[in-house]
């Protein structure tokens, strides 16, 4: 059955469809949209669909975006954000006026959770900056996105 994971999640108070399922040959990790109800799918005004997930690459999770031009009927990747030195989870994506994308995510780091953020502007991804640092744990990043202000 894990084979066939398709899991539909319909956020109520935005009224948002949020879609996750396997990418490729491998599966996204069972808490790569876990625990925070941040969004993982945006569309942008051309119809375009991205995705924001999670999957194992050598022992560990990393954040990656898909691309669907066609109604999610085929994907291709995009980009893996999370630069490969510790485990990352719980990714959120955003996309902004100029229909550029702003994931987050948190990353472990010397075994503290930090949170991290990468832009991805004209369909390229920009180098991963790390938000927060020391010791403290961080927690999920969260967004709030003003249209007008």
């Amino acid at each position: 059955m894990r084979s066939l994971l398709v899991s539909l999640i319909i956020g109520c108070a935005l009224g948002a469809l949020i879609f996750f399922a396997p990418m490729g040959q491998q599966q996204p990790r069972d808490k790569g949209s876990s625990y925070n109800s941040q969004r993982k799918i945006v569309r942008d005004p051309a119809g375009r669909i991205y995705v924001a997930y999670t999957k194992p690459v050598n022992n560990s999770s990393q954040v990656f975006v898909q691309i669907s031009e066609d109604q999610g009927a085929k994907w291709r990747d995009l980009a893996q954000v999370s630069p490969p030195t510790g485990d990352a989870t719980t990714p959120m994506i955003a996309i902004d006026s100029r229909q550029n994308l702003h994931v987050f995510w948190t990353q472990y780091v010397q075994n503290v959770r930090q949170i991290f953020y990468a832009p991805i502007e004209q369909g390229r991804a920009r180098s991963a900056q790390e938000l927060t640092a020391g010791p403290p744990y961080k927690g999920y990043p969260s967004l709030l996105s003003l249209k007008h202000i």
